[in-house]
């Protein structure tokens, strides 16, 4: 099935579907006009990969355990999810007991912050915006009374190695890239930049489908305007076919955005193909013309899509 008959039947959007290519998680095979084929299994793969992402693994450990289930071993994966799983869940109660101090210590301080009375004045350390019992314990006029600032309580730091710490979640956050219209509910990544090569693979077969676009047509103009013959219009006849031909063999899957992209090559293409063939010399208006189309080309074609 294509990328796209794969994205409907599996809720997994074809940006997200890409990323788990590039990511090892998901093959897909190559039509010779470059598509994405993908065969029957690829649901279920999906499937599997959006209830481990639940649980909340990152792509890495997900990789491994795909690997797992390929091998069609139940008690396999059975045996490899387990210490996963309670590795999160361990992490999840220490987050859960830190997230239970914190709250007691922002009820504390609001009750605190609720007992002082209103003043009219401008806030200073006079007006007891202190620890609980801090004002009462210091004079009013010493020192660490006037020093002594009310702060609201942070929550807890954990080391940077530690379950759930800074590092293992700058890790999990690197890893993991969530999807969005699983079932699952997970969101998609962000951004997706094309690649140099795909890119300039891209350029090339834009501008060679202009060559047998403009071409095609400038034959056919030649040999019924300029009364060339048949022979003209039937080469550019076979131009133009090959036009659309062409216009396969890019990797993107929306034949409207292939389109909407090559207009802005066209307008550049036609006006540089009239300078070549027919002596034509193009204004400041047609040169800014078309390099306002050119640039609607990249963005329509190039830009990182993040959905």
């Amino acid at each position: 099935m294509r990328i796209s008959q794969l994205a409907e039947r599996s809720g997994v959007p074809a940006t997200t579907l890409r990323f788990y290519e590039s990511a090892g998680l998901l093959s897909a095979d190559r039509t010779p006009a470059g598509y994405r084929m993908y065969g029957e299994d690829a649901v279920d793969r999906l499937a599997f990969i959006g209830a481990a992402k639940h649980l909340g693994l990152a792509l890495e450990e997900i990789g491994e355990l795909v690997g797992v289930w390929e091998a069609g071993a139940c008690r396999d994966v059975k045996a490899d999810l387990r210490p996963r799983i309670s590795a999160r869940l361990a992490e999840a109660e220490v987050r859960a007991a830190e997230l239970a101090a914190f709250t007691g210590s922002l009820r504390g301080a609001l009750t605190h912050l609720d007992a002082l009375p209103d003043r009219a004045g401008r806030c200073d350390p006079e007006c007891g915006f202190l620890a609980p019992g801090a004002g009462a314990r210091s004079g009013a006029g010493s020192v660490s009374a006037r020093a002594a600032v009310f702060r609201l309580p942070h929550p807890p730091r954990r080391s940077a190695s530690a379950p759930g710490g800074p590092r293992a979640r700058r890790r999990g956050r690197a890893a993991h890239r969530p999807l969005r219209r699983h079932r699952l509910t997970p969101r998609p990544p962000l951004t997706r930049k094309p690649s140099t090569v795909l890119v300039a693979r891209s350029i090339a077969l834009f501008v060679v489908a202009a060559l047998f676009e403009i071409g095609g047509a400038w034959l056919v103009w030649q040999g019924l305007r300029e009364h060339k013959g048949w022979v003209w219009v039937g080469a550019g006849v076979i131009a133009l076919g090959l036009y659309g031909v062409v216009a396969t063999f890019q990797s993107d899957d929306n034949f409207g955005r292939i389109l909407a992209a090559y207009g802005g090559i066209f307008v550049a293409g036609s006006i540089a193909w009239g300078m070549v063939a027919d002596g034509y010399r193009p204004d400041r208006f047609d040169i800014i013309g078309a390099l306002v189309c050119l640039a609607g080309m990249a963005v329509i074609m190039y830009a990182p899509r993040g959905h």
